[in-house]
């Protein structure tokens, strides 16, 4: 079956959407700041990078975010995307090896070391292009940080960004062998994959809160982000299907599916599609149950609560709206209430 005769099913979302007023901006910004620090080269990517409009995902997902932080959002979520890239483009996202020693690398620049002017061989793609950009880049977006947050929250980033990489060191060492994750497995790395904590790590400096341990740490509130970042994962897995069918990639939740219970590709997808839409009933049974912790801490709790919808519906528009994702596949609408504005 081609891709052109899957339907990408309704997805169900009932949380309204938003966006920030920055939105145009912040993609300008982003525009410029990849620019500055010759992170693409390539007129075509750069045209791909303008169409996907990562500030507008930013925008979505962060609608009550100041133009400043908005703007870090926007530029971290842009440098994810392109180290994605550069993994499946040039090789290095089947090396594990390779990708081991750059990500060592990157790390060293996010807890506060100075990146290098070159790279060693073994850890250029085979291109030999080298990867000196990207870790400038992170300095600056760390710098940028760290002005803004205190230690035990940058601690606690890095600690999300340490979990993705890891997660992609996996995912090349299946690629590199040919392994199949099972389902459980391939669901439970997900969150991690995706570098969703991260994304919620950053509705804190977003909403200028800094959670209480207690909070984090609340089973009940465990589950919420773990079904959040599910939501997510998945959606974009289904956004993103002509891609890793493209690259020959296993790691999607459709195509795993598929290849584990020998099941059609529509089949597949639209069961994708019905579990987007559990997790987002589980979730919102949950929400009205959260524990009280008290005044200060319960409305800090019901913003990052609230951000966490943001995120799921943000990612969910921009996913319609970009082009890097734009489906080669028929697609419904989502099932969604209408939206308001923000600002």
């Amino acid at each position: 079956m081609s891709i052109e005769d899957i339907t990408l099913p309704t997805i169900f979302c009932p949380f309204r959407p938003a966006v920030s007023p920055y939105a145009e901006a912040v993609h300008q910004h982003t525009l410029e700041w990849v620019g500055r620090h010759a992170l693409i080269k390539d007129e075509h990517a750069f045209e791909h990078l303008e169409s996907s409009k990562f500030g507008w995902l930013a925008a979505h997902c962060y609608p009550n975010a100041s133009m400043e932080r908005l703007a870090i959002v926007s530029d971290w979520f842009t440098w994810l995307f392109l180290m994605d890239d550069e993994c499946d483009e040039s090789g290095i996202g089947k090396r594990p090896e390779r990708l081991a020693a750059l990500q060592a690398h990157l790390l060293g620049v996010l807890s506060g070391g100075q990146p290098k002017t070159t790279l060693a061989p073994e850890i250029r793609d085979a291109r030999k292009r080298i990867d000196v950009p990207l870790l400038h880049a992170l300095c600056d977006l760390r710098n940028r940080m760290e002005a803004l947050m205190p230690r035990a929250w940058m601690t606690r980033f890095i600690h999300s960004v340490v979990e993705n990489f890891a997660a992609a060191t996996w995912e090349a060492e299946n690629r590199e062998s040919g392994i199949w994750p099972d389902s459980v497995t391939y669901i439970t790395m997900r969150p991690y994959t995706g570098a969703v904590y991260t994304a919620l790590d950053l509705i804190e400096m977003t909403e200028g809160d800094t959670l209480p341990l207690v909070v984090r740490k609340h089973p009940r509130y465990q589950r919420l982000m773990l079904i959040a970042s599910n939501v997510i994962c998945w959606c974009n897995d289904l956004f993103s299907l002509p891609k890793e069918r493209d690259h020959h990639d296993m790691h999607n939740l459709a195509l795993v599916l598929q290849h584990q219970e020998d099941i059609p590709l529509q089949t597949a997808v639209d069961r994708v599609a019905q579990l987007i839409g559990h997790e987002i009933k589980r979730f919102t049974a949950l929400q009205g149950r959260l524990p009280t912790l008290g005044l200060a801490v319960d409305g800090m709790v019901q913003r990052f609560v609230g951000g966490m919808c943001d995120l799921m519906r943000g990612n969910l528009d921009w996913s319609y709206e970009s082009g890097r994702y734009r489906p080669t596949y028929a697609s419904a609408p989502m099932n969604v209430p209408e939206p308001r504005a923000v600002g």
